[in-house]
C-alpha cells in the first residue's frame, strides 16, 4: 500500500485490491465487479466528502477560537473602544 494514504484512502485502496484479486481469480464477472466498484466508490466518496468537511470545520473553529483569544488578549491589556470594537466584530463571526 502507498505511504502517506488517509484512513479512508487506505481503506478504498485495500477495497479495490481485494475487488480486482476476486476478479482475476474469476470468484466475480464483469458486471458484477462493475456493480461492486460503483458502489464502493460512492461510498468512498461519501466519507471522503465527510473527512474533509469535518477537516475544514475543525479549521475554521480553531481559527475562530484563535481569533476570540487574540482580540479578547488585546482588550485586557488596553481597554480602549477600537479593542472593544474588534473583540464584538470576532463575537459577531467577522474574522480579523
Amino acid at each position: 500500500m502507498p505511504d502517506g494514504l488517509s484512513l479512508v484512502d487506505q481503506v478504498y485502496f485495500q477495497g479495490l485490491a481485494h475487488l480486482y484479486a476476486r476478479f482475476h481469480l474469476k470468484v466475480i464477472d464483469r458486471a458484477t465487479g462493475s456493480r461492486e466498484k460503483g458502489q464502493m466508490s460512492y461510498q468512498y466518496d461519501l466519507s471522503k466528502r465527510s473527512q474533509e468537511f469535518e477537516s475544514d470545520l475543525a479549521k475554521w473553529h480553531a481559527d475562530l477560537r484563535k481569533s476570540i483569544e487574540g482580540a479578547l488578549s488585546r482588550y485586557r491589556k488596553e481597554r480602549t473602544l477600537e479593542a472593544a470594537d474588534a473583540l464584538a466584530d470576532v463575537l459577531e463571526g467577522k474574522l480579523q
